[in-house]
């Protein structure tokens, strides 16, 4: 029996089996929760199809993203708008033309968007969610594999590397990264590929091949071309690999080097010039706390990798101290058995000070010894610390904190930790057993506590998209600036035969044009609403009016009674029945059906 245990550890290709598994089991984790637990889509997704897919168009309101202009139609509009928007159509398949003119009037460079066109175009007039999520799961596996091996470089350890990549794919961390259908998994994916081809370069500083930085040039190009935070990271990884060369006086590498990832950056905007214009002429606003959103960064990244919340901080503050406590107790006897070592511990403390004392290098030698030794966990640590101040500084000051920013240095983050762990009980006989332990109580953690994480999921009652099908849809947006909303309604209104937009500024105005609908299908109100409730007038939305006379803004409460009073009027329906409420990133809409 233990012959046959070690005939197969000792298989080469044993690792390979156990890491195929591994992979295998995480995707079927994925897989289902898509399928079960995703029940609606965060707008950023439908950008993803719109933008690879609307041919000339790649935003429903406008053609421009820095206007929130939109020319009031004050007409019914076909529904087939937004399935021409999410959608190939026959004739434009394969027109990358399209997606490149697209992503100049976005921000983001079009390598993701070039996946989902391709795929789309294989299935012109068909929409579905997975042609989006089906490359993610490739993204992943690669990942997960490229992850492996760069693991197995830094630990030294296939076992190690292994119990790491089991740990991560079921991460909540992980997950979401998956099933978020955004270029960011593709990132993660380029990251860890461009981290595990710089720690083979450790393995072989004093040659370098081009065998070696031709593939670093395509990486760091199609990372760039994937997101730009990605040049962030990959500048960070370049500096720390620069000075590693120069300290250890490979100078012909160190040129070698540099040349490979500069021609990868410049392949990058040669490719993609206008990714020149969105990164250095396009600044968008900036500003915030650092302090206060680097604590809200390090929180997240706690929360999606070991599902550590401030609730968990809490109970431990409560119950640590008592179980320190009880520990030093029963400790007690086992220290009165051991006295004898226990004196001399002080005199074996001094004598080991003193040999390190005389043989101890200064720190500057100290500091380059280490980066001679370890250029690999300085680029993650640097790398976790730059994109964490980026994102809390920059990103979460437009749009709200949003950690899907951070997904690029998630596997770092968890690898430098697990590392650390990995050092620390190295030196215990029965280390691998109690990292193990770690790893499978982390995991029954993540299992227990991992819905606490949005899956990017608003758990509506209701599906908009269901309702809306074979139907006409009056939209009521708050006021103009609202209406860049409409690109992100394109699911819910995707099989409507006929959609009119308004606001309520102009509702009234718009009754006549709205009651010449000619259509026999069921009619629905989607409006707007800053927050909802009821008093003894009725339900009410509130809408964020200016009032000139104050000269400020006022949250003004309209009155669905008195609202559907003057539809009445017009002669546009004659009863209104409630069908509920629905949650939206960008506001909530109270959902109403006309009789």
């Amino acid at each position: 029996m233990h012959d046959m245990v070690k005939k197969i550890k000792n298989n080469p290709y044993t690792a390979a089996v156990l890491l195929f598994l591994i992979i295998a089991a995480q995707i079927v984790n994925i897989v289902v929760v898509f399928v079960s637990e995703k029940t609606e889509y965060h707008c950023d997704e439908l950008y993803s199809f719109g933008l690879s897919n609307s041919f000339y168009r790649p935003f429903v309101e406008n053609d421009n993203i820095r206007s929130l202009e939109f020319e009031h139609i004050e007409e019914w509009f076909p529904g087939e708008l937004y399935r021409d928007y999410l959608t190939v159509q026959k004739g434009e398949q394969f027109r990358y033309d399209s997606v490149w003119y697209n992503q100049g009037q976005d921000r983001h460079p079009p390598l993701f968007y070039s996946i989902i066109h391709t795929i789309c175009s294989f299935a012109p007039d068909t929409f579905s969610f997975w042609f989006g999520f089906v490359p993610n799961l490739v993204y992943f596996a690669v990942m997960q594999f490229f992850l492996y091996k760069l693991a197995k470089n830094v630990l030294k350890s296939k076992y190690l590397a292994l119990l790491f990549c089991l740990f991560w794919g079921f991460t909540v961390a992980a997950l979401n990264n998956t099933l978020f259908i955004r270029m960011y998994c593709m990132l993660t994916m380029w990251t860890v590929i461009l981290m595990y081809l710089h720690s083979k370069l450790v393995l072989r500083k004093e040659k370098i091949i081009w065998k070696q930085l031709i593939p670093l040039t395509i990486v760091t190009a199609l990372g760039a071309l994937t997101q730009y935070l990605f040049l962030f990271v990959a500048f960070v990884i370049a500096v720390c690999f620069c000075l590693w060369y120069l300290i250890n006086k490979c100078y012909k590498s160190f040129f070698a080097y540099g040349a490979s990832m500069l021609v990868g950056v410049l392949l990058f905007f040669l490719i993609y010039p206008k990714g020149f214009m969105h990164m250095f002429m396009e600044s968008g606003e900036t500003g915030g706390d650092l302090a206060r959103q680097s604590v809200f960064s390090v929180r997240y990244l706690f929360m999606d990798i070991f599902c550590i919340t401030r609730s968990d901080i809490v109970w431990l503050s409560y119950f640590l101290p008592p179980f320190i406590g009880i520990l030093i107790i029963l400790s007690l006897p086992v220290l009165f058995l051991f006295r004898d070592k226990l004196r001399r511990l002080p005199g074996k403390i001094r004598a080991d000070f003193s040999a390190w004392k005389e043989n101890k290098m200064p720190l500057k030698e100290t500091l380059g010894k280490r980066l001679k030794e370890r250029p690999v966990y300085l680029s993650m640590f640097i790398s976790t610390v730059l994109i964490v101040m980026i994102v809390s500084y920059q990103i979460s000051f437009i749009i709200g904190f949003a950690n899907r920013y951070l997904y690029i240095i998630y596997p770092f983050a968890g690898l430098l930790i697990f590392a650390l762990l990995c050092n620390i009980f190295r030196r215990i006989r029965p280390g691998k057993i109690v990292l193990t332990a770690i790893t499978a109580a982390l995991l029954l953690n993540i299992a227990v506590k991992g819905s606490i994480v949005s899956y990017w999921t608003y758990n509506n009652d209701i599906s908009l998209h269901d309702m809306f099908t074979d139907s006409n849809v009056i939209v009521i947006f708050d006021n103009d600036s609202t209406f860049s909303s409409l690109s992100t309604f394109s699911y819910e209104l995707y099989n409507t035969d006929q959609v009119f937009v308004t606001d309520y500024a102009d509702i009234e105005k718009d009754l006549p044009a709205i009651a010449g609908l000619e259509s026999d299908s069921p009619v629905y109100i989607m409006m707007y609403t800053a927050g909802s409730g009821t008093d003894d007038k009725g339900r009410y939305a509130t809408n964020l009016t200016w009032h000139p006379e104050k000269d400020e803004y006022i949250y003004d409460r309209i009155y669905c009674d008195e609202l559907f009073g003057k539809f009445v009027d017009a002669g546009v329906g004659s009863d209104f029945e409630y069908k509920g409420e629905f949650v939206f990133i960008k506001g909530d809409y109270y959902i109403y059906k006309i009789g």
